[in-house]
């Protein structure tokens, strides 16, 4: 038992004590839950989350309990907005390339016969160029044409920041082939002076089938 002062005549008091034996004053006090220790029966305030006498652990409080779910809540809704925006981005992504693959197919005499080899995209930010491009895919295709001989072919599909489109192929102009020939250095490298950049990545075989079947 701890001594206290009496608020009204300064008189030693038990902290225990609900009136001055003194001058009867009620002694006011902040109210603090009490319970009881399941393991040895001391009485703990509720505050507490071990028992100062034989160190049992406390379930949590409601209110801390709440917290604990609400911060679990607001994680799992942050990691559900991550995913989305990944899968939102990644659907653009497939339209690029389809939409790539549709300006291919519109210059060529047998629009059928259009065969993907390679396909390299790249989410790469450029805003030191003429065009100040967010996506670029790259394309290696064969196809055949109107006297039935095999031929090869590459294109470059740019997106501005704008949401304009540019289709380069060895045909366009001269200001825009620059940009494929930027693309194919940073793709292929230039042996002895360039190695391949990080900035495209390479479509794998599966995902290069499942456009095919689109464009179909």
């Amino acid at each position: 038992m701890a001594l206290v002062n009496c608020e009204n005549c300064g008189s030693e008091i038990s902290d225990k004590a609900k009136v001055c034996p003194k001058c009867g004053k009620n002694i006011k006090r902040d109210f603090v839950p009490i319970l009881t220790c399941p393991e040895c029966g001391k009485e703990i305030e509720t505050t507490e989350t071990h028992c100062g006498n034989c160190g049992y652990k406390l379930k949590q409080s409601n209110k801390a309990k709440k917290k604990k779910i609400s911060i679990i809540g607001f994680m799992a809704i942050l990691i559900l907005l991550v995913i989305c925006v990944v899968v939102v981005a990644n659907k653009k992504g497939d339209n690029y390339v389809l939409d790539a693959c549709e300006e291919i197919q519109k210059n060529l005499s047998n629009p059928n016969s259009l065969s993907l080899q390679e396909v390299y995209i790249s989410d790469e930010i450029s805003t030191d160029t003429t065009i100040d491009y967010v996506y670029r895919v790259y394309v290696v295709y064969k196809y055949t044409n109107s006297y039935d001989s095999k031929k090869e072919g590459t294109a470059l599909y740019v997106v501005d920041d704008n949401g304009k489109t540019y289709f380069i192929e060895d045909s366009s102009s001269e200001q825009l082939y620059a940009y494929k020939s930027i693309a194919e250095m940073e793709i292929f490298g230039l042996s002895g002076w360039f190695e391949p950049s990080d900035n495209w990545t390479e479509l794998k075989s599966s995902e290069i089938e499942r456009i095919e079947k689109k464009i179909e």
